[in-house]
């Protein structure tokens, strides 16, 4: 015979909500870890495809054996390909916007600078870079920031076509911060 009272194997209410709330704590702190992780990997995303993009690019001048253009429009985060050429370089960019579509970063991430080996870094406005049909270029690093201040390096050798993505700022030959 059952004894009266509490019936065995059951749980309470209280003991359910318990149970609901520990793992409603456990959930937010994942999701937040989760959150961060994200962001560092749009960032490293972000420097892969134009890492890549500018090696397409370069072997495109070679197999075309013409010059081909890369503009970084650094105010609205964007880039091109073509292989057209204007010394007004928002004149081309409109032209550019109505046929080509342009290559974008990865949500939260944004060009920090350009920077030319000798030049102070550029911030805004449009800068281009060229490959010439032997697939040479003016070496340069293009530095990404995402919205948790990480940054990352994207190093164009010029001379040897040779992309290098890192993590950090990068200078030339040199890592001035890395996280």
């Amino acid at each position: 015979m059952r004894a009266r009272g509490r019936a065995s194997g059951g749980f309470t209410l209280i003991e359910l909500m318990a149970v609901i709330v520990i793992l409603g704590i456990g959930v937010s702190f994942t999701l937040v870890r989760l959150d961060g992780l994200t962001s560092a990997s749009r960032l490293r995303a972000s420097a892969r495809k134009l890492a890549g993009f500018l090696a397409f690019a370069r072997d495109l001048s070679i197999a075309g054996g013409r010059p081909v253009y890369v503009y970084y429009d650094l105010d609205r985060h964007v880039y091109y390909l073509t292989k057209a050429h204007d010394a007004d370089s928002r004149r081309l960019l409109r032209w550019l916007e109505e046929y080509e579509s342009p290559q974008t970063l990865e949500d939260g991430v944004r060009f920090e600078d350009l920077l030319w080996e000798g030049v102070p870094p550029s911030t805004r406005g449009i800068e281009y870079i060229s490959f010439t049909n032997r697939g040479a270029a003016q070496s340069h690093i293009i530095h990404l920031k995402n919205e948790d201040g990480e940054r990352a390096s994207v190093e164009v050798n010029g001379l040897t076509g040779y992309m290098e993505v890192r993590k950090g700022y990068m200078l030339f030959s040199a890592i001035v911060e890395e996280r």
